[in-house]
């Protein structure tokens, strides 16, 4: 079964400040190892990964909900909820 997700990852870059990267996935559940739910790492290269189909990097974390890695994070879980529904609803259709 396909799905979309969000990851995210991120660095310390000239300690307090800190960078991220999220991105929009499309997975293959049932290529993931034994016992994993998201893939290990970011990358297409990663088991699982069919495609990476939103990458935002060099995001600013703040520490409140407006900084500019919140508000992405934010979308992109929206995006993928509703890519979600759609591929769902397509595969009821199918059955």
């Amino acid at each position: 079964m396909k799905k979309y997700i969000v990851m995210t990852a991120s660095q310390h870059i000239n300690f307090p400040r800190r960078i991220a990267k999220a991105a929009l996935v499309l997975i293959e559940t049932d290529e993931l190892p034994e016992g994993r739910t998201v893939p290990a790492m970011i990358s297409e290269r990663a088991r699982g990964v069919v495609e990476i189909t939103e990458l935002h990097e060099k995001l600013n974390v703040g520490k409140t909900g407006r900084c500019a890695f919140s508000r992405c994070v934010a979308e992109l879980e929206q995006r993928a909820s509703e890519l979600n529904s759609i591929a769902h609803i397509i595969n009821l259709l199918d059955d």
